[in-house]
């Protein structure tokens, strides 16, 4: 399903973690009893898996930027309906959506990683957070014969 990408090994995980619901989110520590401030790095709302990948009106704008960069057009969702057409999609076959498999561990990844180096490094999350997405779905997707074709490397862009 998803994991069968060209994104990296550790985006891939990611993914993983967020489909099975393993994420150490700030609402999943605290039904663990760890005390902490619950607020959602982007704008402070309280954290979840929904609130922090679909939810947030920053993270949700990057998600819909992405979306609209690979060719699709979709409104805001709760996690659990964003899953399960992901899954819809993902089954189809075309290079389409390879391309949204990539994009959504990659994305995951580096929306994760900026909440990470936001918390524990005091480390700002930049305004080129979706540029460095889309470097990197480019950048993974010429690494498959599938993709090749339909990603721009030179300058940056999926056809």
């Amino acid at each position: 399903m998803f994991y069968s990408n060209v994104a990296r090994p550790r985006a891939k995980f990611q993914l993983w973690l967020l489909f099975m619901g393993r994420l150490a989110t700030k609402d999943r520590l605290t039904r663990f009893g760890v005390k902490l401030e619950k607020s959602c790095t982007f704008c402070l709302e309280d954290e979840s898996i929904d609130h922090l990948f679909f939810s947030c009106r920053k993270t949700n704008t990057i998600w819909q930027t992405i979306l609209q960069w690979i060719g699709y057009s979709r409104t805001r969702r709760q996690w659990s309906e964003e899953k399960r057409w992901l899954i819809q999609e993902s089954n189809r076959k075309g290079w389409k959506r390879q391309l949204l498999k990539v994009a959504l561990a990659e994305t995951i990844y580096f929306l994760w990683k900026a909440r990470n180096d936001h918390i524990f490094n005091q480390i700002d999350i930049g305004s080129e957070l979706t540029s460095s997405i889309k470097t990197s779905i480019v950048t993974r997707s010429s690494l498959s014969k599938h993709l090749r074709g339909h990603v721009n490397v030179g300058n940056m862009s999926i056809s």
